[in-house]
């Protein structure tokens, strides 16, 4: 619930006291990591995404477990923050090794593992992984649990982008920031605003200009007052091309 609210400092303190009671939980060690890509410390969000491949490897053999739906979310997260491309075909591989057992009898790792395929698919620009991704996911009720890192919607409005359907796009981010103003999940809004803003760039429709710009300043403001580097960067440039734009 830290790691929701942007409170990086109480989020870390309980990730210590976690791990150092149990150093191979997979769960705390795929906060962890995305708490430090976050922050800009790759190479710190690195070593704990290593740990639960390592956690993988030891495992015993057999039924697919929790770990292969983890590992995939995680790399899927840290490429979407870091652009990074290392590890997609290790956990697309855990992903399909998940969704080989009937969805029924593991149905949340089983989301999980899609939402990891959707965002690998989104950081590759792989129109067909992500139409199939969009088809499986937007059947399903959207995923706002706090134990879920990425808003369902904007999963959604990532797949969408990646197809070419900026109008769902757009709808699904707009659902994904209402909800976030709402509960108040400030790193999920921040990301939700910059992205939105980006394919109302693209998009180019009367005042979506405008809409941008807003979503942008909003983006700028949390993510400086949160500390989260890469996406402040990636908000700062956008806002520059926006300037440049006329409104209309």
């Amino acid at each position: 619930m830290a790691y929701r609210l942007g409170e990086w400092s109480t989020a870390r303190e309980f990730s210590n006291r976690g791990l150092e009671l149990d150093g191979q939980d997979v769960r705390l060690l795929f906060w962890r990591s995305n708490l430090e890509y976050e922050l800009g410390n790759f190479s710190a969000g690195d070593m704990y995404t290593d740990r639960i491949l390592e956690t993988i490897r030891q495992a015993p053999s057999g039924r697919p477990q929790l770990e292969h739906s983890i590992i995939a979310l995680t790399v899927g997260a840290a490429a979407h923050i870091t652009g990074q491309t290392s590890r997609l075909e290790i956990a697309s591989s855990a992903a399909n090794l998940i969704l080989s057992v009937p969805a029924s009898r593991e149905p949340r790792n089983a989301q999980f593992s899609r939402s990891g395929l959707a965002l690998i698919a989104v950081r590759l620009g792989d129109v067909s992984a992500a139409k199939e991704q969009y088809s499986f996911l937007e059947s399903l009720p959207i995923t706002r649990s706090p134990l879920h890192l990425i808003d369902g919607d904007r999963v959604l409005g990532l797949l969408a982008q990646t197809i070419g359907d900026l109008d769902a796009a757009v709808n699904h981010f707009d659902a994904s920031l209402a909800f976030c103003r709402k509960a108040v999940v400030r790193p999920e809004l921040a990301w939700g605003c910059y992205k939105c803003a980006d394919v109302l760039l693209v998009r180019g429709k009367t005042g979506d200009i405008e809409k941008a710009r807003s979503l942008l300043y909003e983006s700028l403001g949390i993510s400086g007052d949160l500390d989260m580097g890469p996406l402040s960067a990636r908000a700062q440039a956008l806002q520059e091309q926006t300037n440049a734009q006329p409104g209309r």
